[in-house]
C-alpha cells in the first residue's frame, strides 16, 4: 500500500502541478504588465496641476506631482488665447466632465466654461504645441 502511494506521489502528483502552472491566469504571473491605473489630474487645489492652452478649445492638465500623465480638456470656452493663464477646478478632486475651467487672457479678458471632453495624451506636456 506503501509502495501505491508513493509510486503516485513521485509519477502522477508532479503532472498535475504542472497543469495547474499552466492553467493560471496571466495577470498573476510576474511577467504580466499590471493593469494601467485609471489618469486623475487633481483640481481640488490650484498647486495640485498644471494647466496651459493646447488650442482654441481644448487644455492640456497634469498633476504637478505623483502620475504626471497629462490629458487633454475639451472645454465650452469660445475662444482661449495661447497666452492665457488656465485654472482648474473640481469639487471631486480629479477633474471630470462638467467641472469649472477659468480662462484669464492678458488684457483683463475672462472666461468660465465647463469640461466637455477628456482624453489622454501621448505627447510630452512640456513639448506639446499650441495648434488653431
Amino acid at each position: 500500500m506503501k509502495l501505491a502511494v508513493l509510486s503516485f506521489l513521485l509519477f502522477a502528483a508532479p503532472v498535475f502541478v504542472v497543469s495547474a502552472i499552466a492553467e493560471a491566469p496571466v495577470r498573476s504571473r510576474p511577467d504580466a504588465m499590471p493593469p494601467e491605473k485609471p489618469l486623475c489630474v487633481d483640481a481640488s487645489r490650484s498647486n495640485n496641476y498644471n494647466a496651459r492652452p493646447i488650442s482654441l478649445h481644448d487644455v492640456l492638465a497634469r498633476n504637478s506631482m505623483g502620475d504626471m500623465r497629462g490629458v487633454r480638456l475639451g472645454t465650452t470656452c469660445i475662444h482661449i488665447d495661447r497666452t492665457a493663464t488656465i485654472g482648474l477646478h473640481s469639487m471631486t478632486g480629479c477633474i471630470g466632465m462638467g467641472d469649472e475651467v477659468g480662462v484669464s487672457a492678458p488684457g483683463g479678458q475672462r472666461e468660465i466654461c465647463r469640461v466637455t471632453s477628456i482624453s489622454p495624451v501621448a505627447e510630452d506636456y512640456a513639448k506639446a504645441e499650441y495648434k488653431y
